[in-house]
């Protein structure tokens, strides 16, 4: 089991990756053409990055040795979080159309899920996703203060409350789901980041303090160690990034 201890401080704001089989870590300065590296993931025919290029709208994808294979498109406007699920369909958080898109792999017309507005399937200012146990998939619906909880082929199921999410520039948390199917979710203006099940159970608040200040500040990307005890989380005003074991969320 990992007793993670350590801090890896970082320029600009970033987001973070995360190889579970690697425990890889990669950050990417947000000023950097390519804004946004959500993860990377482990196909049948090798490492595929995939990366949410957000103000030139749309998804990169690239070979494990950083060579460009394929870009998705599909009229996305300023998208942020992204998925891979196991048959290799890319789900992304299409922000500014406040949708859900479902690219079948590396090409072809996505699939439009939802609208704006507050109602079942709908979303405001999407922004975290991923996809969670039997594929079912976690939406962070910002503008809403909730996640939103879709079925493989994108249908709604529910939605629950996140305590403490406001909307605004600059908040845009994002989740991971441990192999229990437990879901992290940061809280930016929160300084904190918050641990539900996968029914929408509040299970524990990391918010660390040192002296009545907090030391987390703007966490943004997270990731967890599937089958260990690290969750990893981008701490964007402190230029680092943060590890915390799972047991620290009380």
């Amino acid at each position: 089991m990992i007793r993670p201890k350590v801090e890896q401080t970082i320029a600009g704001f970033p987001e973070l990756a995360l190889n579970t089989r690697r425990l890889k870590l990669a950050a990417l300065d947000r000023n950097a053409e390519l804004v946004s590296l959500a993860r990377e993931r482990m196909e049948a025919n090798g490492m595929r990055v995939y990366v949410a290029d957000t103000f030139n709208h749309r998804v990169q994808i690239f070979s494990g040795d950083g060579a460009f294979a394929a870009a998705l498109e599909g009229g996305l406007f300023a998208p942020r979080g992204l998925a891979v699920d196991r048959r290799g369909r890319v789900w992304v958080a299409d922000t500014g159309n406040s949708a859900v898109k479902i690219f079948p792999g590396e090409g072809g017309e996505p699939l439009v899920v939802g609208r704006r507005g507050d109602g079942k399937g709908e979303f405001d200012s999407p922004v975290g996703i991923a996809v969670g146990r039997k594929g079912r998939v976690y939406v962070a619906d910002v503008g809403n203060r909730r996640i939103v909880v879709l079925d493989p082929e994108g249908k709604y199921l529910s939605h629950f409350a996140v305590d403490g999410w406001r909307g605004g520039a600059y908040n845009e948390p994002y989740i991971d789901i441990d192999s229990r199917g437990d879901l992290y979710v940061t809280d930016p203006p929160g300084n904190r980041v918050l641990r539900y099940s996968a029914e929408g159970r509040p299970l524990g608040v990391w918010k660390p303090i040192s002296g009545g200040a907090p030391l987390l500040l703007f966490p943004m990307g997270i990731a967890v160690q599937k089958d260990g005890d690290a969750v990893y989380v981008v701490d964007c005003r402190n230029h680092r990034i943060r590890a915390a074991s799972k047991k620290d969320f009380r």
